[in-house]
Parts: structure tokens; sequence; C-alpha cells
């Protein structure tokens, strides 16, 4: 019965993690990639699934270390901020459109923590900002989230 309750899970997480409807506008390659980090990092930090679940469907209550783990290794993979938590706005920049830039870049700064704090936190401070800020996903390419 333990396998049989393991193989649903495993869908479950796969149909809900990587399998999540998308905006049209967001890029089919962006969104297959960001995938594949979002489950490359669930192996890499030992994130519980069901935490990452609960997260990606809005649940901000856990601020377990792995999970901020998961989030911070998720921003790295996508060349948005370094392990140590520096974040690299050049790379962000560069996938946002012309016209944008000025919003996406106050946007950026408004979450981006000006105090001293261990990586993890400020990748997870950064991605909660994002989610309260740009509610509808408009700057989703600077995200770990997919719209």
């Amino acid at each position: 019965m333990e396998t049989f309750q393991f193989a649903v899970f495993c869908v479950a997480f796969y149909t809900f993690v990587v399998s999540s409807p998308i905006k049209e506008f967001y890029p089919k390659r962006d969104v297959a990639t960001l995938k594949k980090y979002q489950m490359e990092c669930v192996e890499d930090t030992k994130v519980d699934p069901d935490l990452v679940i609960r997260f990606k469907a809005g649940d901000w209550r856990s601020e377990q270390p792995s999970l901020k783990n998961w989030v911070l290794c998720i921003l790295n993979k996508m060349g948005l901020m370094t392990m140590d938590g520096v974040y690299r706005l050049d790379e962000a920049m560069a996938r946002v459109g012309t016209k944008d830039k000025d919003m996406a870049e106050k946007l950026i700064d408004q979450c981006l923590s000006t105090t001293a704090l261990p990586a993890p936190d400020i990748a997870w401070k950064y991605v909660h900002c994002l989610h309260v800020n740009d509610p509808l996903g408009n700057y989703s390419s600077i995200s770990i989230l997919t719209p």
C-alpha cells in the first residue's frame, strides 16, 4: 500500500509542479527550463515536495530552511542570484522588455533586502515580495514562479 501511495504522490507532485497552467505570454522554452530547475532543486535541497506544492499554491506560511534553500537554488540556476545571495541585476534586466525596464528595476529594488541576511532568507524575501507586488506575474521572467 505504501508504494501505491508514494506513486500517487509522485504523480500529483509532477502534475502540480511540472504541469501547472502557464499564461500564454510566458515563453515555452523558459517554462520548460524553469520547471527543470524546480525539479532539480527539489533533489538538490532535499526539500519536502509537499512543501513545494503548498508554496506554489500560495501557502507562504512555511519558512522551512529547506524551502528557502529551494528558492535560492532556483534563483541561482536561473542566473538571477549567486549562492551567496548577491542579486544579478544585469541578468534580470536582460530578461525584461525595453519598455518595462524602469518598472522592473523599481520592483527589484523594492524587493531586495537592504539588511545583511543569510542567502536563503534574501532569496525568500525577494520571491515573496515579487509575489505580493506583482500578483499577475507581469515580471515573471525575474521570478521563480510561473504565472
